[in-house]
């Protein structure tokens, strides 16, 4: 009788080790994706930026506009495209984030189950 009950605790003490792994593990990797949230939202403000900065120096005369004249472009609808692009790529990258942060989000809700798991495992040993 005591070998079952000796083998029984081995497995817990065991199964609580793997769980604590997998729980630091999933901790990194929600860090992880909420700091890719962060970096795809500094991206997506630089090119919005970028977007009206761009078309603002275009419109004005700039540099930019000399280069889009010596390729035989207009500065204006060289300047409309360039921001429509940004624009576009800036909203992509915000979609990115939200989705992200929802990763991220729905990984602390896991883990939360998962301690609650370790909490019982801990209370049966």
């Amino acid at each position: 009788m005591d070998d079952f009950f000796e083998r029984e605790k081995n497995f817990l003490v065991e199964y609580h080790a793997q769980l604590r792994d997998c729980t630091v593990k999933a901790d990194k990797m929600s860090v992880l994706h909420r700091s890719l949230a962060d970096t795809y939202i500094k991206i997506s403000q630089g090119l919005s930026d970028l977007s009206r900065l761009d078309a603002a120096e275009e419109e004005g005369g700039g540099i930019s506009a000399a280069a889009a004249a010596a390729n035989g472009e207009t500065p204006s609808g060289r300047a409309q495209q360039m921001e429509s692009f940004m624009t576009k790529a800036a909203d992509a990258l915000e979609k990115m984030r939200r989705i992200e942060g929802r990763v991220a989000s729905d990984q602390v809700g896991c883990r939360s189950c998962t301690r609650g798991t370790i909490a019982l495992t801990l209370e049966v040993t």
